[in-house]
C-alpha cells in the first residue's frame, strides 16, 4: 500500500519451510522482522490434521483424506523442507512443530533482534494480550497506542464438521463477516457455538498410538527449545515448552 508504515505477510509455510524461506526473505528485505507464533506442537498437528481434511475434501466423511496416521507418516522423515513440489505440502506439516530445529535455520540467516517469538497462549486473557502487543509493537517498531484497538483474540482451533457442504457455506460467510464479528467477540462466539451446536462432528478422533508417535516425535524439540528461546532473549513461555 503506498504509504504504508508497515507491509505484512502471514503462513505457517514460512517458518516449515526454514531455510529455504528465510535464505528467499532475507534476499528481497533483508530488514525485516519475522513474528512467530507458536502453540503446543502435538495440539497444532491434530488441529491441522482436522483443517486438512475440512478444507481439502469438505463432501467426503470417513476421512478419503488423510487419517491422522497417514499425515505422521507422510511427516515423519520429513526433517528438512526439500519438497519437490506444492502437491507435496502436507508433508510439512509435521515439520510446523518443529519449533528448535527450524528456529535454528532462521537464526542462521536473520540477526535475533529481528526474531521474534509469541505464543498462542497469549491469545486468551487481557494479560497475555498485553504480552502478545508488546512483542509486535517491538517488531514493528511502533508504540502500543499505534496498534490497533481490537484484541487479536484467535481460537485457531479447527473443528471436524457433520455436513461438509454446510461447512464450505460457513467458511465463504465467514470470510466476509469475520472482520465485522472480530470487533464484537461475544457476537462472534455465540455465532460460532450455535453454528458448531448443530454440525460439529466430535467422533472421529485420533487414536492413542497416533498421538504417542507425535507426542515421541516433538519431544527432543521441546527439550531443545527454552535454549534456543534463550539464545533469542525470549524467557516467557507457556509450561509446554521444555
Amino acid at each position: 500500500m503506498s504509504g504504508a508504515t508497515a507491509r505484512l505477510e502471514a503462513s505457517p509455510l514460512y517458518f516449515a519451510f526454514g531455510k529455504r524461506a528465510a535464505e528467499a526473505i532475507h534476499a528481497e528485505a533483508p530488514d525485516a522482522h519475522i513474528v512467530f507464533t507458536l502453540r503446543e506442537p502435538t495440539e497444532r498437528f491434530f488441529s491441522a490434521w482436522t483443517m486438512i481434511n475440512n478444507k481439502r475434501w469438505p463432501h467426503v466423511k470417513e476421512f478419503e483424506g488423510y487419517t491422522a496416521a497417514e499425515l505422521v507418516d507422510l511427516g515423519i522423515e520429513q526433517r528438512d523442507a526439500e519438497i519437490s513440489n506444492f502437491g507435496e505440502i502436507d508433508r510439512l506439516t509435521l515439520r510446523e512443530g518443529s519449533y528448535a530445529s527450524v528456529l535454528r535455520e532462521w537464526m542462521n540467516i536473520f540477526p535475533k533482534e529481528q526474531i521474534h517469538v509469541v505464543f498462542q497462549d497469549w491469545m486468551g486473557n487481557e494479560k497475555g494480550q498485553a504480552k502478545l502487543r508488546a512483542v509486535i509493537s517491538s517488531a514493528l517498531g511502533v508504540t502500543d497506542a499505534e496498534l490497533p484497538v481490537e484484541p487479536l483474540y484467535h481460537e485457531n482451533k479447527a473443528r471436524d464438521v457433520k455436513v461438509g457442504r454446510l461447512h464450505d457455506v460457513a467458511v465463504r460467510l465467514n470470510a466476509i463477516l469475520e472482520p465485522v464479528f472480530n470487533r464484537i467477540k461475544p457476537a462472534r462466539d455465540l455465532m460460532r457455538d450455535v453454528y458448531y451446536f448443530f454440525n460439529e462432528d466430535t467422533r472421529e478422533l485420533p487414536d492413542k498410538a497416533t498421538r504417542k508417535r507425535v507426542q515421541q516425535f516433538y519431544a527432543p524439540e521441546l527439550q531443545a527449545l527454552p535454549e534456543v528461546l534463550g539464545n533469542l532473549d525470549v524467557t516467557d513461555f507457556p509450561d509446554w515448552v521444555g
